[in-house]
């Protein structure tokens, strides 16, 4: 998205009639966060942890406040074994093997140390059964492979401007989506 900062802080925004600049500006940056919410529709909830996982099972850890997603796993077959790095496993510590770090930085109150500090994954951790949910292999793959990059190329090449022969912009792919989402959105108010 063109984040030229002469139309971010233009002095022109309040102007009756605004540049094919600052409309398109508009537009994408409509269509961009559509496209984000749309995204964030598709994933998956997470899930209450069964009493007895399997190994194997799709695991989403939370930092210990359960509030902030730190990492993608798996419930570890180490939870078969009494201690992993010599912290016990009981019926409230689970093992996980992580396969993907969110939040490098997290501190593992168990461990004494972050994410970071494990390395590249995978690598088997030790949590709180308060810090897990069930995941999807979907959910852990759709974070992966998406980005707002991904999303803004989108709107930009699905949405293309058309240009008169003398180089004018007629009309705006991305300004009529965004027209045509803003009336969607009152349509849908209004019923």
């Amino acid at each position: 998205m063109d984040k030229d900062e002469d139309i971010c802080i233009s002095m022109e925004w309040d102007a009756k009639n605004l540049s094919e600049k600052q409309k398109k500006y508009i537009a994408l940056d409509a269509f961009a966060h559509l496209s984000i919410y749309q995204w964030f529709q598709e994933v998956p909830e997470p899930g209450e942890l069964p009493e007895h996982p399997l190994p194997g099972s799709p695991i989403s850890v939370y930092q210990e406040d359960g509030q902030i997603l730190i990492a993608y796993g798996q419930w570890s077959s180490a939870n078969l074994n009494s201690k992993v790095e010599n912290i016990n496993i009981t019926k409230t510590r689970a093992a996980i093997d992580i396969t993907k770090v969110v939040v490098k930085g997290a501190i593992l109150k168990l461990h004494e140390k972050s994410l970071e500090s494990f390395g590249q994954p995978p690598f088997t951790i030790v949590c709180k059964h308060n810090q897990l949910q069930t995941s999807s292999l979907e959910e852990s793959e759709q974070i992966e492979n998406d980005n707002y990059t991904t999303i803004l190329s989108q709107a930009i090449t699905e949405y293309p401007s058309e240009e008169s022969e003398s180089g004018n912009i007629v009309s705006d792919g991305a300004e009529q989506s965004a027209k045509n989402l803003g009336l969607n959105i009152w349509k849908e108010w209004m019923k």
